[in-house]
């Protein structure tokens, strides 16, 4: 999990290591992008609407943060809050609460 931020995302780079392709999914602050296999684009398959002013402005709001042209699968969604108990998973990895407030 990374915060969204155009900085991040790059069009290429210069190798791929092993574990890189076999990435399907990709969680930001602003949105889930997913793909079935390496050789597919990563596309939009949720969003949280937190930092949007409505569900129509998510789609240019996540491609302000990518170097590339994003598309959105026909089934994405607004993501679900999480519950306390994803919360507290999250947390268990950043016990001194740098990235999880």
């Amino acid at each position: 999990m990374m915060n969204g931020d155009s900085r991040k995302f790059v069009n290429e780079v210069p190798y791929i290591t092993s574990p890189g392709e076999k990435v399907s999914t990709i969680f930001t602050n602003t949105a889930v992008l997913t793909r079935e296999n390496a050789d597919e684009s990563f596309v939009v398959s949720q969003w949280i609407p937190n930092d949007f002013q409505s569900d129509l402005h998510y789609k240019t709001a996540i491609s302000d943060l990518l170097p590339w042209k994003i598309d959105v699968c026909k089934e994405a969604k607004v993501m679900d809050e999480p519950t306390e108990q994803e919360l507290e998973w999250l947390r268990a990895f950043d016990p001194h609460r740098e990235f999880f407030s």
